[in-house]
């Protein structure tokens, strides 16, 4: 008897939180405490938050950190120098494959290496697309010079992988012989 008092009481408790509370002041409550959040993006393949940071903005999807709004190298807060290093190990890329758009910071950076030419970047959730739209620096990563291709999907297609993959592993595994395999 004193379980179904307690079930019956707690169902009743969360049914009337849920009531009172938006989804999005739910969420604001459940969340990690990153900050003071300045975007939410819900849609069906998650939710897409940005808290405001001391030095750059820091996104999550699914209450998971997917970077910051950092465009300095030298600040760093998001390790933007990694994407830096591509420069050095490659001295003129051409072709760039990118999986995670987040909220384009690394993007930007990518596009403004002077040789690259083509940029594939696959996504998960096209939420990020409107976050990406509060920030006017990431948002103006298309240039005329570079084609992009943005794929948004869960990427479980392993054809749809292959199609993506195929010029990408063409460059460093000949001996495939991707070259028979018409897509």
């Amino acid at each position: 008897m004193p379980v179904l008092v307690f079930s019956t009481f707690g169902t009743l408790l969360v049914l009337g939180v849920f009531s009172i509370l938006s989804s999005s002041l739910l969420i604001e409550k459940v969340a990690d405490p990153l900050g003071i959040v300045k975007r939410i993006v819900e849609n069906q393949h998650g939710i897409v938050m940005v808290y405001h940071g001391d030095d750059s903005d820091v996104v999550t999807g699914g209450n998971v950190y997917d970077g910051r709004t950092n465009l300095n190298p030298i600040v760093n807060s998001n390790g933007i120098n990694r994407i830096l290093i591509m420069s050095a190990l490659h001295e003129h890329p051409q072709g760039v494959l990118m999986i995670g758009l987040s909220i384009g910071s690394w993007l930007k950076i990518v596009t403004s290496f002077p040789d690259v030419q083509h940029i594939d970047v696959i996504g998960i959730n096209p939420g990020y697309l409107q976050a990406i739209q509060d920030y006017p620096r990431q948002a103006s990563y298309c240039f005329p010079s570079i084609v992009m291709q943005l794929l948004l999907d869960t990427c479980r297609n392993p054809l749809l992988l292959l199609v993506v993959f195929k010029p990408y592993l063409l460059g460093w595994a000949d001996n495939l012989k991707w070259s028979q395999i018409e897509i």
